[in-house]
């Protein structure tokens, strides 16, 4: 990835020369949560984050976070929280 942004557990286990199988059960062992649970609360807390305390754009954001695309993202956040990136941005900058 040109970002450096993993966000797939193969990516996660082949960095550091493991199975799949054997990092989702290592971190559930350890946290309690799946390698994809995990992987998808780094990322919302990333984009909340950078939602919140940066200026970049959505689409900024999605490149960063190595979202294929805004409509991807947008439905990322809807999912997690309710709201769209934008949703979100507009309710943190109060």
């Amino acid at each position: 990835k040109s970002n450096g942004k993993f966000r797939s557990i193969k990516e996660y286990a082949d960095l550091i020369g493991c199975s799949t199988s054997f990092l989702s059960a290592c971190l559930v062992q350890k946290t309690g949560k799946d390698a994809y649970q995990f992987i998808e609360e780094a990322t919302l807390e990333q984009a909340k984050l950078l939602l919140r305390c940066s200026s970049l754009s959505i689409k900024e954001i999605c490149f960063h976070l190595n979202f294929p695309d805004k409509a991807f993202f947008s439905k990322f956040m809807k999912r997690h929280l309710g709201i769209t990136p934008i949703e979100f941005r507009k309710l943190s900058s109060k």
